[in-house]
């Protein structure tokens, strides 16, 4: 343990750096300095308890990216005992909002909407514009979760207004893409496109590597099923090599379910049965649930292929597609924007 200055300087910097890694999509060495930041610091010394916080928040939201969800609430309850010892109300919001993503995950919507509404009432009642745009970001999140995108596109809409208030080009990006997808859910494909072209170009100006994966991934999915495979084709797989390099299994999942089910719909039936085990898989190893849409469009999905091929079959496929390989997924995920056998 370092002298307690000198520590918690440290420690400061060293959680600073990790959001400069996070954006990169250098999650590995983001985890590394959040590690160091732990080592450098003394939970039981009172005037570290906001570094300390700050330190295992920042953990707990990478943990919850990777989808390591008992990683992230242990990190998470951590700083918010840190934050409640040293009475940091705005870091209490914050680890509050990022707790919200760990029941998220597991389709606990109540509690998630629950730590949400906490969140916002605190965070308005403070004025924190920042704070309130990441709550409304995280209720919009959870709002398509439950299936209810016009009020996940009204979330986004404030929290879009209030990020660029700030000049905050990771929330306006992140606020954008979330409302892409609420209207692309709400069948708005102009609306949805602009959104996922606008955040493409923002977060490769910017450098963010994860948010550019995901909005290409949501781009490629509409360019689809707009009749250009070949641009498609060229952004999904770019898309999904970033999306599995940075460990971001959720986004994944959502670029196989959506794969998976073009396939069966266009009468791929093995390469579709193919890319649902490898969306099967992806949930078992992070133990993320689907939200109410995603498990309509499996159980859909599933039950359209077992109609054609039946249950053995499915499953064998499923099998086979569990084991296959990132680069073969790749080429699986580009092979299904192509070939339509009606």
């Amino acid at each position: 343990m370092r002298e307690s200055g000198e520590g918690v300087l440290l420690a400061w910097c060293s959680a600073s750096l990790w959001q400069a890694m996070w954006l990169l999509g250098r999650w590995r060495e983001a985890r590394g300095w959040l590690d160091a930041a732990l080592a450098m610091l003394d939970p039981a010394a009172p005037e570290q308890r906001r570094p300390y916080g700050r330190a295992h928040s920042a953990a707990g939201a990478l943990a919850a990216a990777l989808m390591d969800l008992p990683a992230a609430q242990a990190h998470f309850e951590a700083a918010l005992a840190q934050y409640r010892a040293a009475q940091d109300m705005n870091g209490v919001s914050v680890v509050l909002a990022n707790l919200s993503l760990v029941y998220l995950g597991r389709s606990d919507f109540d509690v998630a909407q629950s730590l949400l509404d906490e969140c916002l009432a605190m965070d308005r009642a403070s004025g924190d514009g920042q704070y309130i745009a990441i709550d409304l970001d995280r209720l919009g999140v959870l709002a398509l979760a439950r299936g209810d995108a016009r009020a996940a596109e009204r979330h986004a809409l404030e929290a879009l207004v209030l990020f660029q208030e700030r000049g905050s080009a990771d929330g306006i990006a992140s606020a954008i893409v979330l409302l892409g997808r609420a209207r692309d859910r709400l069948d708005d494909s102009a609306g949805a496109l602009a959104c996922f072209e606008r955040a493409v170009a923002l977060a490769e100006q910017q450098g963010m590597r994860q948010l550019r994966a995901l909005a290409s991934s949501h781009l490629a999915c509409l360019l689809a099923e707009q009749g250009q495979p070949e641009r498609a084709a060229v952004l999904l797989e770019s898309a999904l090599r970033e999306l599995h390099d940075v460990g971001a299994l959720a986004e994944l999942s959502d670029a196989f379910a959506w794969a998976s089910a073009r396939a069966i719909e266009h009468g791929q039936l093995s390469d579709g049965a193919r890319l649902l085990g490898a969306m099967r898989r992806t949930h078992q190893t992070c133990g993320l649930a689907l939200g109410v849409v995603e498990l309509q469009r499996y159980e859909a999905a599933c039950g359209s292929a077992r109609g054609e091929i039946g249950e053995e079959l499915l499953e064998r496929l499923m099998i086979e597609g569990a084991a296959l390989s990132a680069d073969d997924l790749r080429a699986l995920c580009g092979r299904v924007l192509f070939e339509r056998r009606l």
